[in-house]
């Protein structure tokens, strides 16, 4: 995913200099895992905005140009975090059945019969758990958003 996402980027940021007249009042945000899949969106955000410090997913937003932003899901300093693990453990270690979350799954990789994936996760698991999900660890990134659009 982490390809497609830089095409995206770019194509985005192409699309929006034919609207130099006509400023773009809402801004674009894209909500990105802080696991090594980034590495191209990083690279790619560093040379569109030639910043002369890294661009890792450390800070809690970039702003690409136009009206387009880069969050990163916060990671803390954890290395390979992804959107998934701001929930509780107690949810990623949910059964279904026997089955268990196969949080991370390569592109196009069949799940075993053992295992289950990130729809049944959000379907099963936490949409069927909701009011007993503890989401505070996406308040930081919820905020972030609520700035951005706030300043924009």
């Amino acid at each position: 995913m982490g390809g497609d996402l830089k095409n995206f980027l770019g194509i985005h940021l192409e699309r929006t200099k034919k609207y130099h007249d006509n400023p773009l009042q809402r801004p674009v945000i894209v909500i990105v895992d802080n696991d090594s899949q980034s590495e191209r969106t990083w690279s790619f955000i560093k040379e569109k905005t030639k910043s002369p410090t890294d661009i890792d997913g450390t800070q809690p937003f970039y702003h690409v140009g136009a009206n387009l932003y880069v969050v990163p899901i916060p990671s803390g300093g954890q290395p390979d975090f992804y959107i998934e693990k701001l929930f509780p453990a107690k949810w990623l270690g949910e059964k279904i059945g026997t089955r268990i979350f196969k949080v991370k799954q390569k592109k196009k990789e069949k799940l075993k019969d053992t295992e289950y994936g990130k729809m049944e996760f959000a379907e099963k698991v936490i949409r069927a758990n909701r009011s007993n999900v503890d989401c505070s660890a996406f308040l930081p990134m919820l905020h972030t958003i609520c700035g951005i659009i706030e300043s924009s």
